[in-house]
């Protein structure tokens, strides 16, 4: 069947996604088409507070690609979700190339070396077909895959020496949280409630936390307390789809989350770039000597 050229091309990393069932198949049947990817540019040179952003970004990636398999074995805005952890993947991908070219340090690059490593477990999962048992291995891989994302962010912002970087370090993980809060709403929906509610718990109550620091901090301006004023009210109204019942038949519920979640993803995205503008200028680092695995 002739694809429809209206249809979004999704590209993915070295990889064909296995799509199956019944909400993906009819995604592959309306025109939607699968593609290696093409290689990539050299990476960017990079400063340490454009290098803490991405990796923190890698952090939220961790959980937005999880979020987004969690929509797609529940059925929930499958196109939009099919795209979301298929752009992910490419980014993760590309960003983990860019950090580890750019590692200033042995510790750093060690780091990123076994970051690429469970990440290879990882992204093995998300390339197969929606299913519980592999939604559940999703559920432990994806924190392995945040813990040492979150090492590298903290070894970046130490390296950085600069109050600055705490606060793209800081921002970074708000992006992150709003992910993972909906990651674990959705695999508590799924019938997967493992430690669910008490993690969900513990992300809303520092999601808040870091909204006050960031909000009162001496060293933000005016524009960034303005948007995490925008942050501060659709959080209000993520909380309280977390805190409601899907409607039955319907999951307007489900996606109201979805779309709250991107929302606020891309509010702090704008945030943290605030930030890493702020950091001081600073000349391209040297990347360090390769660690030994």
């Amino acid at each position: 069947m002739r694809a429809n050229p209206a249809c979004v091309r999704v590209i993915v990393d070295r990889r064909t996604f296995l799509i199956a069932g019944s909400a993906i198949a009819a995604l592959t049947h309306s025109g939607y088409s699968l593609a290696q990817a093409r290689p990539k540019a050299a990476p960017v040179k990079m400063t340490v507070a454009s290098a803490i952003n991405k990796a923190g970004r890698q952090r939220m990636l961790s959980q937005r690609m999880a979020k987004a398999y969690g929509q797609l074995g529940l059925g929930i805005l499958p196109e939009r979700s099919f795209k979301i952890l298929n752009d992910s993947v490419a980014l993760f991908n590309t960003q983990l190339a860019e950090l580890t070219a750019f590692a200033p340090t042995p510790e750093i690059a060690k780091t990123y070396t076994e970051l690429a490593t469970v990440w290879k477990t990882y992204s093995d999962m998300l390339a197969t077909a929606p299913s519980a048992p592999t939604g559940a291995l999703i559920q432990e891989q994806n924190e392995v895959v945040l813990r040492i994302a979150n090492r590298g962010t903290g070894e970046l912002e130490k390296f950085s020496g600069a109050s600055i970087g705490r606060l793209v370090n800081m921002s970074g993980r708000q992006r992150m949280l709003s992910q993972r809060a909906a990651k674990f709403f959705m695999f508590r929906e799924w019938g997967m409630p493992k430690a669910v509610d008490t993690d969900l718990a513990a992300t809303r109550t520092e999601f808040k936390a870091a909204l006050v620091t960031l909000r009162t901090d001496p060293e933000s301006t005016a524009e960034i307390k303005a948007q995490i004023g925008l942050a501060e009210t659709q959080w209000l109204f993520f909380e309280a789809g977390l805190d409601a019942k899907s409607t039955p038949g319907t999951g307007i519920g489900r996606q109201n989350i979805a779309n709250s979640s991107e929302r606020i993803l891309e509010i702090f995205e704008t945030v943290t770039d605030m930030y890493e503008r702020l950091a001081a200028p600073a000349a391209p680092i040297a990347p360090a000597t390769p660690a030994k695995a």
